[in-house]
């Protein structure tokens, strides 16, 4: 596939995430400018992890094609959801208000709210064009329980970033700590219910936003 056919067969998803990372970043920017601190700078870099999940699914529907080797496309497909919690743990950047001071509260939750947004609109339409990719090899029944497995999945990473503070790639760099945490944190009530709590959300958010099927073309 051409890079003009890649954007005009995602020219919405590519364009709500765009304006999203540039109005987000042009408010973080503000927010420094004015206020003189670098507080949630941050921000930014679980931007750009959140947007990680959104690109390589871009890639899968650019080289499908290369993709259709079993021994390339499931370790990228395991890749893809490894990073694909980062979207909407950004939602989770909501608690740092409470470190914020009272004349800048009201910002920072309109500059939270922005970054959480993209994020999780990134994180819907990577599901939704992953979705489209693995149309080509499963059959739909397998298709939709993929999906719902891996929003579960994403829901879980959630609180493994959040509560147990592990990161995408820890299960490379650090695999002897990081594997008996994710089997530990089965054991906590809080890690059921985001799993569950997220994972629905995601679910049924890429259901509506993906609403419009569209057919992924072979070349």
């Amino acid at each position: 596939m051409s890079f003009k056919q890649l954007i005009n067969q995602n020219f919405t998803a590519i364009g709500v995430v765009t304006l999203g990372t540039l109005l987000s970043s042009v408010l973080l920017a503000l927010r420094i400018k004015v206020f003189q601190d670098f507080f949630l700078l941050f921000l930014g870099w679980n931007l750009i992890l959140a947007l990680t999940p959104f690109v390589i699914a871009l890639a899968t529907y650019k080289y499908v094609e290369a993709l259709a080797r079993p021994f390339i496309r499931i370790p990228i497909f395991l890749i893809w959801l490894l990073f694909l919690p980062n979207a909407p743990y950004l939602l989770t950047d909501f608690i740092h208000l409470r470190l914020s001071a009272a004349t800048t509260v009201v910002f920072d939750f309109v500059l939270i709210l922005s970054f959480s947004v993209t994020g999780c609109m990134a994180g819907v339409y990577a599901i939704g064009i992953m979705k489209q990719f693995l149309n080509l090899f499963y059959n739909p029944l397998q298709v939709k329980a993929l999906v719902l497995i891996f929003s579960l999945l994403c829901g879980y990473g959630v609180y493994l970033g959040r509560v147990l503070r592990l990161n995408s790639w820890d299960v490379f760099t650090r695999p002897g700590t990081t594997i008996p945490k994710l089997l530990s944190g089965l054991q906590d009530p809080l890690a059921w219910l985001m799993t569950i709590g997220c994972g629905i959300l995601i679910f049924f958010g890429q259901r509506c936003l993906m609403a419009k099927k569209e057919v992924l073309p072979h070349s």
